[in-house]
């Protein structure tokens, strides 16, 4: 029995999500490409720090209280030349100045395309990608975080150059 053209265009959207879902879907796609695109394009607005950390300051903030008052860098001493560094496609650059940094530096870039492309497409990408984490993988990246804070002090320290 097939359904007057009035009946099936109010049951299919409404019953599915249909076309709220997807506008839905699309809005939050980009408002993430948006943000990543900020936060890429101001990256590669500002100049690396020859030093391997310190670019920061070019956006107004103080120098890395950890280095003034301790002398050894703080866990995100680099992170913000790492995104300069990758932003300008010194991909080696970024991972020595700060190997975390880099890491999301590509995370950014990764959610800039997937966010465009929900944004077009209205897919459902950021369902897959909800299926693909696991919970060692936030452990993982804390493991990256750390060995990369030992990474910038062993740098700092003259033992890497």
């Amino acid at each position: 029995m097939a359904l007057a053209p009035a009946e099936s265009a109010a049951v299919v959207p409404v019953a599915q999500g249909g076309f709220r879902a997807a506008m839905r879907r699309r809005l939050a796609g980009g408002a993430v490409a948006a943000a990543a695109a900020t936060i890429l394009g101001v990256a590669w607005m500002l100049e690396p720090a020859s030093a391997g950390m310190g670019t920061h300051t070019q956006l107004g903030l103080p120098p890395c209280g950890w280095v003034l008052s301790i002398g050894t860098p703080c866990p995100t001493c680099g992170m913000t030349t790492a995104f300069s560094l990758a932003a300008h496609g010194r991909v080696g650059g970024a991972v020595f100045a700060q190997p975390a940094g880099a890491f999301l530096a590509f995370v950014t870039a990764g959610a800039f395309l997937v966010g465009t492309h929900m944004a077009l497409t209205g897919s459902s990408t950021h369902l897959l990608l909800a299926r693909l984490w696991r919970g060692w993988m936030g452990w993982a990246m804390l493991v990256l975080v750390l060995g990369a804070w030992a990474w910038k002090i062993a740098i700092s320290r003259g033992v890497l150059s």
